[in-house]
C-alpha cells in the first residue's frame, strides 16, 4: 500500500503507477509517448489514471480528457470530440486553435460549422495532423497529457487516430493515455491485427492491469474498512493473480487481446 498524490491510499499498483510517471516525465522531456492501460472491467483503470492526473503540475500542463460511452462505435471520433469539447472550458487557447482551423476540424465537433459537415471529406492523415498541431500550438511551452478512456465503446475512426497518434508522439511533449476492457473490444476492429505491432514500437508503453495477490487484496479491504478484523476475509488460497504491468511489448503479454491469427 503506498500513499499518493491524491491523498488516497493505493494497493498493489506500484510498477503500474511508476510505468505510467516515467512516460509523463518523458513527455515533459519531449520525447512523447503513447500509454496503453487495459484490462478487465473494474480492475482499476480509471483509478490509475486519476493518480496519474493528481501528479500534474497545473500551471506547467494542458490538460484533455475525453471518454467514450456505450453506444458510441456508431459515432465517429466520440471520445476525440468529448475531450475537444471538454477543452473550451478548460483550456481556452485550445479552443482558439481549434476554431481557426474550424473547416478541417468540423470532421471531429460538427457545431463549429453550424452545420454538419461531410465528415469524409477530409483526408484523414490532414484531420490527424490538424489535431495534433492544436493541441501543440495551444501547449506552448507547456506538456499535454490527454486522457482518452473507455475506448473498448469507441468507434474505429477514434482508434485509427490513436493509431496514427502513436506514430507522431514520440517528438513532440504529448502523453496520450488510453485505456479499455479487454472483454469488450469488438473483435472485428481493423487496429487489433497492428496491436502487437504497434506496443513494440519504442514509444509505446503498455500498462496490463492484472488482478491482486491475496496480500494486496486483503490489504485493499482493510484500506477501504479499517475496523474489519484481521483474518474475517481472505481471498481464496487457489486464485491465481493475473500479469501484472508490462511496458513496451519486449516483455511477456498475455491476455485477451487476439493475436493476428485470432482474428
Amino acid at each position: 500500500m503506498m500513499a499518493t498524490a491524491s491523498g488516497s491510499q493505493l494497493v498493489g499498483r506500484v510498477a503500474e503507477l511508476d510505468a505510467g510517471q516515467e512516460a509523463l516525465a518523458s513527455a515533459r522531456a519531449g520525447e512523447g509517448k503513447i500509454v496503453f492501460v487495459h484490462g478487465e472491467a473494474g480492475i482499476g483503470k480509471t483509478r490509475l489514471c486519476q493518480e496519474l492526473r493528481a501528479t500534474l503540475d497545473p500551471g506547467r500542463t494542458q490538460v484533455l480528457a475525453g471518454r467514450a460511452d456505450p453506444g458510441d462505435a456508431a459515432t465517429m471520433f466520440s471520445a476525440v470530440a468529448d475531450a475537444l469539447r471538454a477543452a473550451r472550458r478548460t483550456e481556452p487557447d485550445l479552443w482558439a486553435a481549434i476554431e481557426h482551423r474550424r473547416e478541417t476540424l468540423a470532421a471531429v465537433v460538427p457545431e463549429l460549422l453550424g452545420r454538419s459537415p461531410d465528415r469524409t471529406a477530409v483526408e484523414p492523415a490532414l484531420l490527424f495532423e490538424a489535431l495534433l498541431d492544436v493541441v501543440e500550438e495551444a501547449a506552448a511551452d507547456r506538456v499535454t497529457v490527454w486522457f482518452l478512456e473507455d475506448l473498448h465503446w469507441a468507434d474505429q475512426s477514434t482508434w485509427e487516430f490513436v493509431v496514427y497518434a502513436a506514430r507522431r508522439v514520440g517528438a513532440m511533449a504529448v502523453a496520450l493515455v488510453v485505456t479499455f476492457r479487454d472483454e469488450e473490444l469488438p473483435r472485428g476492429l481493423a487496429w487489433l491485427a497492428r496491436f502487437p505491432t504497434l506496443v513494440r514500437e519504442p514509444d509505446t508503453v503498455e500498462i496490463v492491469l492484472g488482478r491482486l495477490d491475496r496480500t494486496e487484496t486483503r490489504a485493499l479491504i482493510q484500506a477501504l474498512d479499517p475496523l474489519l478484523p484481521v483474518g474475517l476475509w481472505s481471498p481464496s488460497p487457489n486464485a491465481v493473480p493475473a500479469p501484472r504491468c508490462w511496458s513496451k511489448s519486449s516483455s511477456p503479454r498475455s491476455g485477451p487481446i487476439p493475436r493476428p491469427s485470432q482474428m
